[in-house]
């Protein structure tokens, strides 16, 4: 199995489901589903955007632990100054009409790089136990308990989740519609944070068998 590959290639499978949830339940609600087609566009680009920032940060873990160097050899504020390249390159990419967007990295700076070190860390766990001849879901029995790996999972969304809270308060809008992106944005976390933990508790069952999703806490 190529590592980087396989680790990406999970990411990516984890946060398009993910997002898709998301959207699917905000479409289910009528007045946040008036207020999505500005921002439908810029949010299915934003989770591929936020894939190619975790393939980012999984490529320069597995670099590092290959070179036989720890953790603490993964540089986060040099993987944070290379992530602003792609928010750049996104924003030139994603031109949509009547936002303006600016990105006002103090407001979420730390939060992009604890996620930097988790998904690291993740790296880090899986890659100890690494075996050629493991299916992915026994990899993950090796290195996680079922509440552990759960809570993880949990952690890294909520993490991404928190950052697009605080990205909503770089959008602009005029009035009126402007008034209602902060409600919007409210209602957006509130769903992401629910599906974040049926994810977890799905994904953690997939891995571990229904005893398994038992192990989490509800979230």
């Amino acid at each position: 199995m190529n590592k980087l590959e396989v680790l990406a290639g999970k990411d990516s499978e984890m946060m398009n489901e993910f997002s898709s949830r998301c959207l699917a339940r905000v479409e289910h609600r009528r007045p946040m589903k008036l207020l999505l087609a500005p921002f439908h566009r810029f949010l299915k680009a934003n989770v591929a955007k936020e894939i190619d920032k975790d393939r980012l940060i999984i490529e320069s873990a597995v670099r590092a632990f290959n070179h036989g160097t720890d953790l603490g050899a993964v540089n986060r504020e040099e993987i944070f100054e290379k992530t602003k390249n792609l928010d750049a390159a996104f924003i030139k990419k994603v031109p949509v009409p009547l936002i303006a967007i600016d990105v006002r990295y103090q407001d979420f700076a730390e939060i992009r790089k604890r996620r930097i070190e988790l998904i690291s860390e993740t790296v880090y766990d899986l890659s100890k136990h690494w075996k050629e001849k493991h299916s992915f879901p026994a990899l993950v029995r090796e290195a996680y308990t079922p509440k552990r790996f759960g809570e993880t999972i949990t952690e890294i969304l909520h993490l991404y989740n928190l950052e697009t809270r605080e990205l909503g308060g770089s959008i602009k809008l005029p009035p009126p519609v402007g008034k209602a992106t902060a409600l919007f944005v409210a209602s957006l976390y509130t769903i992401m944070e629910e599906v974040a933990g049926q994810i977890s508790r799905e994904y953690t069952e997939k891995i571990f068998g229904p005893a398994g999703s038992s192990c989490q806490k509800p979230t």
